[in-house]
């Protein structure tokens, strides 16, 4: 491979790193404040999740007994009280977000890979 084309090649791996890691800072600050924008409580009541085993839980008016932001599929968390009075249900948000931090964080690694890679491979050579 030629300077030239090992130059394009390098660009294009640090331009991966780049949008990765925007693209993570992006999901977790839009995705975080979407989750909390007007309180994790009252956007439980009106959009959920809820629980998706209704003999469980008691899905009511009633804010959840507990809502929180999740890191794990990441977005909102909203714990149901059980109907039969035995605790909790937890509902979690859906796994598009958590999806696209994934996917951007393999960008920046296979980017960081390829730059790394590169890197030893012209030290060795001189």
């Amino acid at each position: 491979m030629n300077a030239e084309q090992s130059l394009d090649v390098r660009h294009l791996c640090m331009l991966l790193i780049v949008v990765g890691v925007a693209g993570m800072i992006g999901i977790l600050a839009v995705g975080g404040s979407a989750a909390q924008y007007g309180g994790l409580e009252y956007r439980c009541m009106i959009e959920g999740p809820f629980p998706s085993s209704p003999p469980l839980a008691l899905v009511t008016e009633v804010a959840p007994e507990r809502a929180y932001l999740s890191l794990w599929p990441f977005g909102r968390a909203c714990d149901w009280e059980r109907a039969d009075g035995q605790g909790v249900v937890t509902a979690f948000s859906d796994w598009g977000a958590t999806v696209g931090f994934l996917i951007c964080a393999a960008m920046a690694v296979v980017g960081g890979f390829f730059v790394g890679g590169r890197r030893e491979g012209a030290a060795g050579e001189r």
